[in-house]
């Protein structure tokens, strides 16, 4: 599984309480997905093998190692790529082995996310959804 991140992007797309379902329409998302844009973006980092940090040359260094030390504390266990336009050496994410189902459903991050639920509210709206992980701390 790889997963690219926009490295200029990451902390706004991150700490978003926007759900899919408002920023793609209903007719794209299931009326039974009510997660965040920032739980999609956790789930899609937690459940890689392999992550590619693209745009590394849009950030500073003191950014670009925020954005490592996200991705790592997410998902130690993963391959982490930096990358400028998108140009990646294949051979860096295909059949590298990488990839245990069953250690991936079984992440704590991944499980947390599936039993914790709050009430968010986004734009007025109030919805049950996974608790983002950037309200985990507070």
């Amino acid at each position: 599984m790889v997963t690219v991140v926009d490295a200029f992007r990451f902390f706004s797309e991150f700490d978003t309480a926007e759900f899919l379902q408002d920023r793609f329409g209903r007719e794209e998302v299931p009326e039974e997905d009510q997660r965040t844009i920032s739980d999609l973006f956790a789930d899609q980092i937690e459940f890689a093998n392999v992550v590619i940090i693209n745009k590394i040359d849009t950030v500073d260094s003191k950014t670009l190692g925020r954005v490592c030390a996200y991705i790592k504390a997410l998902n130690p266990a993963a391959k982490i790529i930096e990358s400028k336009f998108s140009k990646v050496d294949v051979r860096e994410m295909l059949h590298t082995g990488r990839f245990d189902f069953a250690e991936a459903i079984t992440s704590a991050g991944w499980l947390k996310s599936l039993h914790e639920m709050t009430v968010m509210d986004v734009q007025g709206k109030k919805r049950m959804a996974p608790k983002p992980e950037t309200l985990e701390y507070v």
